[in-house]
């Protein structure tokens, strides 16, 4: 499949199916999560280049795990901070400093 075929077939998913779980296509990547296009956590970290923060991105925006984040959008809540990690507890200073 072309690239530009691709890059139509995900945009379609994404604005066709918005009654149920939505795929978003993000740098190439399909993310299983429903919120990232409103999750300040995704947003903030998903370009860091530590290994920890690509764990945790795909752990919890790719493949689904459960997050508190996407618990508290599901009940109508949102996240007090961006730095609210999916696990629960907000990221620490050392958490934070990595690239």
């Amino acid at each position: 499949m072309a690239m530009g075929c691709e890059t139509i077939l995900r945009e379609s998913l994404y604005t066709h199916n918005k009654s149920w779980l939505i795929t978003l296509a993000i740098g190439g990547v399909l993310m299983d999560c429903e919120h990232v296009d409103r999750c300040g956590f995704f947003d903030k970290f998903q370009h860091r280049k530590s290994v920890v923060w690509k764990a945790m991105i795909k752990q919890h925006c790719e493949d689904g795990v459960d997050c508190t984040r996407r618990i508290m959008f599901n009940n109508g809540q949102t996240p007090p901070s961006d730095d609210l990690m999916p696990v629960g507890v907000y990221a620490s200073n050392a958490f934070l400093s990595l690239p």
